[in-house]
């Protein structure tokens, strides 16, 4: 077998030079027509005007939002910046659908859920998440909208999850001159500063973009910092009237200490019965000074189109990245005994034996700890092409599509793992531990034992689709949406069988104008999603598999009104859910029954007032905790885990003109998250239903514009609400955001 270090030149991180030659040469290879779904879209007509702005995510063409049998929702920059966002899934906290912040602060990654399952992430319409891994952070300054698609998606962009997709569309260059700069300071010694700017290189040929962005913060969790640097450079070449080439490169740099802490629920949402009482809600159980989530990527991605003919085009998208993790995380145990008795008895042997100084603390305040480590490598490849023929006939226009994707992930890693119990041998001697316990309540850092690296088998998943789309339209009212597609995919495990998995998935769906700016629409969609690499113990996942029917309505009465209503039923199996016995495992849930209900409107008025509102109501059903209720064991409900069935909110902004060159922006929203659940057990092992309660969080802004400058003033949970976003039977709580403030001065130019 040998060491990943025996590989030679297997993941040439410098090789970023090679990789652009190849992805230039893959996106040149044909040509291909122009995309009029890329074209430059004012970031403020992407929510209110659906059927002005052509999104591409929901059928890979230039078709208006109204007339797409899906529920789709796009978030332009200008309005996740107004309402505060500070990363990626700040950004859909109006959304419908969306369940942000699902497992509290966590440097780690952007964890959310839609339509209850975590979402593929995908960026200019490539993927970027494989399995549970999105690789870094995405900056949330370097894009120019966050779009949402609801609802499978397997026959667009072949292996996706159930429940939809998340996709982050880049920065384009422009060829008119411009850009912004800003600087920022808020809570928790968050400093910041950026730059965008583009224009024209040579007339109206050859266009450029640079964006930039250093960030340095401390965060809500003791002595975890958290710093940024960011490189995005682009550049278009227009080289006709019908053919154009974008090129897009990105270079980021994490280094972060760790902030998702895995806080006993004894001594958070059972706190107040704690002997000791709760926990600071910035407790850190960690080893702050080894600590760590480092990650660094680098990216270069090519965007080519040619226009045949007005009835014939070609697009080509492709991008190649490089991404590596360094990771130290010491974290507590909860999960060894009974959840609701997690901490250690003074009279534990091995504790006496080992840590007597630990034993001495008396009860109910020490807990075990266990210390991971990784050094990760992974490079990507993924490309997408595209064939698109509009023609008719007879009282028929077709918009047809056929594509052709592949995506290639390969993997390196080295781990480790220790605990601070590691029993007796035979002998009855105390086997030596890997890590310390820590003292919850007055913690002592600095007792850091070296960890010991593993080479854990190296992984490689190659995914092949084709597909083909039919957009049918009679009568400019009616529109008929049938797709087929095939897919390949294989899993290879170093020193394990070779998995392969073929699917075809369909989408069928038909809408129809029964009154002008009113479409309803009825949709049968199905997902297919072999999921990368193995769990922790080494075995590879099997693909999931699911199907939707979906139901809906699209209303417009005028461009400054977009109102969608959406109900659906999906049915899964084999979704990844959280490991009850181990925080850095996920395993495999059983069938999955979800029914749902959305409604997202967004409103203009008179020009100076926008209104966004939502509701969602999500019931999943797990088969899994169906079957323990019917056989009497003590749970009140089969919800599915961290799943709340209801979610709502509301965001207003107001535009005053001061005077001529000043105009105020006020702006403010509430956001609602219902109870949720997970199975549990007590002191003596006796099952019941954990339930994480709702809340309601504010925010608020207000900002003024003179000229070129802007000035704007964003608080997030203003009221300070101390909340738990997710309770897990296993033993731990996530914690909410607490109140942030952050200033920032920019201008334009």
């Amino acid at each position: 077998m040998g060491s990943a270090k025996g590989r030679s030149g297997a993941f040439p991180f410098g090789g970023s030079a090679t990789a652009l030659a190849l992805v230039i040469g893959l996106a040149t290879a044909p040509a291909r027509a122009e995309d009029a779904a890329s074209a430059p879209v004012d970031p403020a007509d992407i929510i209110v005007t659906g059927a002005q702005y052509q999104s591409p995510i929901g059928t890979k063409t230039d078709t208006p939002l109204i007339d797409t049998p899906q529920a789709i929702t796009v978030v332009s920059a200008e309005r996740f910046l107004e309402m505060g966002a500070l990363n990626l899934q700040d950004t859909l906290r109006y959304t419908a659908g969306v369940r942000t912040e699902a497992y509290g602060l966590d440097t780690r990654g952007d964890y959310g859920f839609v339509r209850g399952t975590e979402p593929g992430v995908y960026q200019d319409g490539m993927r970027r998440s494989f399995g549970y891994r999105q690789g870094s952070r995405q900056e949330i300054f370097t894009l120019s909208s966050v779009e949402v698609l609801r609802g499978p998606s397997s026959m667009l962009y072949g292996q996706a999850p159930i429940g939809g997709l998340v996709n982050t569309t880049s920065k384009r260059p422009q060829f008119d001159f411009g850009g912004e700069g800003f600087v920022s300071y808020g809570t928790f010694d968050r400093k910041e500063a950026g730059i965008d700017v583009t224009g024209p290189l040579l007339g109206d040929q050859l266009a450029a973009r640079l964006v930039a962005v250093w960030r340095d913060a401390d965060s809500q969790t003791d002595h975890a910092r958290e710093k940024r640097w960011t490189i995005n450079p682009s550049l278009t070449w227009r080289m006709g009237s019908d053919t154009e080439l974008t090129l897009i490169g990105l270079v980021q740099d994490d280094n972060n200490g760790w902030t998702g802490q895995f806080l006993p629920y004894v001594s958070t949402l059972f706190g107040k019965d704690h002997p000791l009482g709760p926990l600071p809600w910035s407790r850190n159980l960690g080893e702050p000074s080894v600590d760590k989530v480092d990650y660094n990527t680098e990216w270069v991605s090519a965007q080519f189109s040619h226009r045949f003919s007005e009835a014939l085009q070609f697009r080509q998208n492709a991008r190649y990245e490089w991404f590596k993790s360094s990771q130290i995380l010491h974290y507590a145990d909860i999960y060894g005994g009974s959840p609701a008795a997690p901490y250690l008895d003074p009279a534990d042997p091995y504790l006496n034996a080992v840590f007597p100084e630990y034993a001495a603390l008396g009860p109910n305040r020490v807990l075990n700890r266990y210390a991971f480590g990784e050094v990760f490598h992974s490079r990507t490849l993924t490309t997408d092409s595209q064939l698109q023929a509009d023609f008719a006939t007879g009282p028929l226009t077709h918009k047809l599509l056929v594509g052709f994707d592949y995506a290639h992930y390969k993997t390196r890693e080295r781990d480790a793992f220790a605990m601070s119990n590691n029993g007796f041998d035979e002998d009855g001697n105390p086997i030596p531990p890997g890590t310390t316990p820590i003292d919850a309540y007055n913690p002592v850092y600095g007792n850091v034992m070296p960890l010991t690296f593993y080479d854990v088998p190296d992984t490689k998943q190659e995914q092949t689709g084709f597909y083909v789309q039919d957009q049918i339209k009679a009568f400019d009212k009616a529109t008929l949406l049938v797709g087929l597609r095939y897919d390949r995919a294989t899993n290879d495990t170093e020193g394990a069988e070779r998995f392969v998995d073929h699917a075809w998935t369909t989408r069928i769906a038909f809408l129809y104008e029964i009154a002008p700016g009113v479409v309803p629409y009825v949709s049968y969609t199905e997902s297919f999603q072999p999921i990368a690499g193995a769990d922790f113990y080494g075995q590879p996942y099997d693909p999931t598999r699911g199907r939707q029917y979906e139901i809906g309505v699209k209303w417009q009465p005028d461009p400054a009104t977009f109102v969608t209503v959406t109900a659906y039923d999906m049915k899964d199996s084999g979704r990844l859910v959280n490991d009850p016995s181990n925080p850095n495992n996920q395993i495999q849930a059983g069938k999955v029954r979800t029914k749902g209900f959305e409604v997202e409107a967004s409103r203009s008025i008179a020009n100076d007032l926008d209104i966004i509102a939502s509701y969602s109501y999500t019931r999943a059903r797990d088969s899994n905790l169906s079957d323990q209720i019917d056989a009497g064991v003590g749970l009140s409900t089969n919800q599915l885990e961290s799943i709340p069935k209801h979610l709502a909110s509301i965001w207003a902004m107001k535009h005053v003109a001061v005077t001529d060159e000043a105009k105020l922006r006020i702006g403010a929203g509430l956001r609602y998250v219902s109870d949720s659940y997970s199975p549990t057990y007590d002191v003596n092992f006796v099952p019941y239903t954990l339930v994480t309660p709702d809340y309601l969080a504010a925010d608020a802004m207000i900002g003024l514009d003179y000229g070129a400058w802007r000035l704007s003033l964003n608080a997030t949970n203003l009221t300070d609400k101390k909340y738990y976003t997710t309770c897990l039977g296993r033993g731990d709580c996530f914690l909410g955001l607490r109140r942030t403030v952050n200033f920032s001065v920019g201008y334009r130019f």
